[in-house]
């Protein structure tokens, strides 16, 4: 398990904020999938694969 809360907020959280200030209402949920999910995740789990 890995805590990917810092994650979250730098590339989700801080995003959203920053995008409805200026007036703009992004889906918070595909930038989680986008990039958390299948970006920090996948770069996590490669990382796991090619250690022997």
């Amino acid at each position: 398990m890995w805590d990917l809360s810092e994650e979250f907020e730098e590339r989700v959280v801080a995003d959203f904020l920053s995008e409805y200030r200026a007036g703009r209402t992004p889906n918070p949920c595909v930038r989680c999938n986008e990039r958390v999910k299948f970006d920090v995740l996948l770069e996590r789990g490669l990382s796991l694969a090619s250690t022997p």
